[in-house]
């Protein structure tokens, strides 16, 4: 589905309301009424999951949504759509292994992809990102690990031989390098409509 179908289709839909959310710690720098929150428990009758940015907490103050635990999403067959407004750097380890039916995703721009983020995510079929493709280059997807086998120390140096070199395939993220990715996807595009939840 082209970006521009995309949008069009989830700025009509409400931001997800059966969500579950956490403060997250770390926030030191700002006072405690005002930290972020991460997202710890979704519906699990959504198909469609659409995080907003911000949201009233308990004080009644604005903060920012910067992700979700690890588990919200795992082994969720129900979901095909999801967008999350940011994932504070990373997107963790298995993070949505076992989504067998996730077609399309929003995602913002990141540094790192864990193992077996993606695993068992076959239906795949579109990643919006909101990055450039230079962006996107530079995010350490974990797919393959170079690996050495040292041997014997070279007599009279510090130095050893290599017994053996190669590269391991480590699985679970094979579902992005065969979905579609489009770039400079804006976050805005998708959630005009909505307003803040409180």
């Amino acid at each position: 589905m082209n970006y521009d179908m995309f949008a069009n289709l989830m700025k009509k839909i409400s931001f997800t309301s059966d969500v579950k959310y956490k403060t997250a710690f770390g926030g030191m720098l700002s006072r405690f009424n005002k930290w972020p929150k991460i997202v710890s428990g979704i519906s699990a009758k959504a198909s469609i999951v659409k995080l907003p940015k911000t949201m009233k907490n308990e004080y009644g103050n604005d903060v920012r949504v910067i992700g979700f635990e690890n588990n919200v999403f795992a082994g969720n067959e129900r979901i095909s759509n999801v967008i999350i407004p940011d994932l504070n750097g990373v997107l963790h380890e298995g993070a949505f292994a076992g989504c067998k039916n996730l077609e399309r995703i929003y995602l913002p721009i990141h540094k790192i992809i864990e193992e077996g983020a993606f695993r068992d995510c076959d239906n795949l079929k579109d990643v919006y990102f909101e990055g450039s493709f230079e962006q996107w280059k530079e995010i350490d997807i974990t797919h393959e690990k170079h690996e050495v086998i040292f041997g014997d120390l070279i007599p009279g140096t510090p130095v050893q031989d290599v017994a053996e070199e190669y590269i391991r395939n480590i699985p679970g993220n094979e579902a992005l390098f065969k979905a579609t990715i489009h770039f400079n996807c804006k976050y805005e595009d998708l959630c005009q409509d909505d307003r803040k939840l409180s």
